[in-house]
């Protein structure tokens, strides 16, 4: 069993001259905080009239740092520290926010308040993505749609239970209220006997001391070829976790949420 932190941003400068995330002091700080065999997912989020490569970025900053790894296209694995990172894309769309685990280096699934949830689903089952509902009942999730509509959880593969950041209040928004006491309340009453869906621990780390303060225990996928890694790990993430970390990260998200802040009234 390995630990697995599937939902990380980090920052979107990551990996480039100006930032301080370099791919080695990334990869180093995840091996110590995941142990051997860990994974962790760098999830890719368009802005409103942006494409982001942070991922992209990432993993060409290791050539110029000397390391070794095997790159299958959707991932990376590092094997002189045990450390498999995923590429994965937060896609926006009109139900709410879809995250893409597995999607090809240099490709962006299309995201946006006016993309459909069935037009989504369906690009990432083009892609051969794993399709992971996160923060179900905070800012921008789907999971009051879920609950009216509970014929699209058979069109999914994980259901995020736990997410890091989603344990931000916000004074006078209700969807920030025990967003993550919801999932869980929600997964264990219309998912987990009904659906082969699976329970999701995570981060949604936006800086590297949140990168695997929230994890759980799948089984190590196979990384023979980029087909048989995200097949195997779907079937990983369809199931219920025995060992898992939960843990808030409320000063982090509210640092996240300043600078978003400042940044929008910087336009």
């Amino acid at each position: 069993m390995v630990r697995a932190d599937l939902h990380n941003h980090l920052r979107g400068d990551m990996g480039t001259q100006e930032s301080r995330l370099t791919f080695n002091r990334v990869i180093d700080f995840a091996s110590k905080r995941l142990g051997p065999g860990g994974i962790f997912g760098l999830v890719n989020m368009n802005g409103k009239d942006t494409i982001d490569r942070r991922y992209e970025q990432f993993i060409k900053s290791r050539e110029a740092q000397g390391y070794e790894g095997l790159n299958f296209g959707n991932a990376i694995c590092v094997p002189n520290k045990e450390i498999l990172v995923i590429k994965a894309q937060e896609v926006r769309t009109n139900k709410g926010h879809l995250l893409c685990l597995g999607v090809r280096e240099n490709r962006s699934l299309r995201s946006g308040a006016n993309v459909s949830l069935d037009d989504a689903l369906k690009e990432a089952d083009d892609n051969n993505c794993v399709k992971i509902v996160d923060h179900p009942f905070y800012l921008e999730g789907m999971g009051s749609f879920l609950s009216q509509n509970p014929e699209y959880l058979e069109k999914i593969d994980g259901f995020e239970v736990h997410n890091g950041e989603a344990a931000l209040w916000i004074p006078f928004m209700k969807n920030t209220y025990n967003a993550n006491e919801k999932a869980r309340e929600f997964f264990d009453s219309e998912i987990r006997d009904k659906h082969n869906v699976g329970a999701v621990y995570s981060s949604d780390g936006h800086s590297l001391g949140e990168l695997g303060s929230s994890w759980m225990e799948i089984l190590m996928p196979d990384i023979s070829n980029s087909e048989k890694l995200i097949s195997s790990l779907r079937e990983e993430i369809r199931q219920i976790p025995e060992n898992y970390q939960a843990k808030n990260s409320v000063i982090p998200a509210f640092m996240h949420a300043a600078k978003m802040a400042i940044n929008f009234y910087k336009r």
